[in-house]
């Protein structure tokens, strides 16, 4: 994000309080396989997929990542 590298992250406790969906980036859900947690491949090469074909929306989510890592964090 410090870098305006829009992400895709996974749903946990922590970042629907940090990140908001379409905005910070896309979230995508983990499912329960066995005993572990897994993203769904698929969903997440349709997010990129998005990204990469309306660019509009990439370089708009690119700055407000970008600004809102530099206003909510340092580099430090």
């Amino acid at each position: 994000m410090a870098f305006g590298v829009v992400p895709i992250f996974s749903q946990g406790k922590t970042v629907p309080i940090l990140f908001k969906e379409n905005e910070h980036g896309f979230t995508t859900p983990l499912n329960l396989i066995g005993t572990t947690y897994q993203a769904d491949p698929i969903d997440i090469a349709q997010k990129i997929e998005v990204l990469l074909t309306n660019k509009k929306l990439l370089r708009k989510l690119s700055r407000k990542v970008y600004n809102f890592s530099r206003a909510t964090y340092s580099i430090d």
